[in-house]
């Protein structure tokens, strides 16, 4: 069995089969099936643990995916994590709010995909799509907030799950965990209690300007909930 710790300061870009941790130009397109993910690229005998202060982009596939006990680990673009069997958010993702005009508006978003069960003692925090200028960009409207997916056969959510807010004009991140529910009596049953999933708020009105007159309508905020498949999840 081996075990990767990603520390402070650290890039995890894309883990590719699990064997090493690389970088990529870009990381492969989702694939279209819970199932082909995990069988294509996930290492059972390999445990990635992110550790505080460690960031986080792209593809990263293990045996099992930990986020450390009191870690904040920072999500810099989209992120796939990616566990053939388990994945334990101890710890907190974070998305930084967008507040550069570098690259999408947008704020990151984050999936989590695991073969077996996804426990969440811990938190993800959506970031905060940008906000334009008025001045510069007027009539335009801000990026939409983080969106965070979770799936798995069983989902356990005891922490907190919070979409990221829009930018002026853009819309709230949805917050979908998709997937079985634990039966009762089930692990973890130690002091197990209902968690928070709350969808991004809706970005407010856009800004305007004295010379282009009132700002558009603000954002729409973003759905949240559990659903027993993609097919109920798109019908929300």
């Amino acid at each position: 069995m081996r075990v990767w710790r990603i520390a402070a300061a650290s890039i995890v870009l894309v883990l590719t089969n699990c064997s090493a941790v690389s970088r990529a130009p870009a990381a492969p397109e989702p694939a279209p099936a819970q199932e082909a993910a995990i069988d294509a690229r996930a290492d059972t005998d390999t445990i990635l643990v992110l550790d505080d202060g460690a960031h986080v982009a792209g593809y990263v596939c293990a045996g099992s995916i930990t986020i450390a006990p009191g870690a904040r680990v920072y999500v810099d673009a989209d992120v796939q994590l990616v566990a053939a069997r388990n994945i334990y958010l101890d710890g907190v993702l974070v998305v930084p709010d967008r507040t550069e005009r570098v690259g999408t508006a947008d704020a990151p978003d984050i999936e989590l995909l695991a073969g077996n069960a996804i426990v969440g003692w811990g938190a993800i925090v959506g970031g905060r799509g940008l906000s334009f200028d008025p001045a510069r960009d007027p009539g335009a409207a801000g990026g939409d907030g983080s969106a965070i997916t979770l799936r798995a056969p069983k989902i356990w959510v005891m922490g907190s799950l919070r979409g990221g807010a829009g930018g002026h004009g853009g819309g709230g991140g949805a917050v979908l965990c998709i997937g079985g529910t634990p039966e009762s009596g089930e692990f973890p049953a130690y002091g197990a209690r209902a968690g928070s999933i709350v969808g991004g708020d809706g970005g407010p009105g856009g800004r305007g300007c004295a010379a282009f007159g009132a700002g558009g309508a603000g954002g729409a905020a973003g759905d949240a909930g559990f659903f027993a498949d993609d097919a109920a999840a798109r019908a929300r």
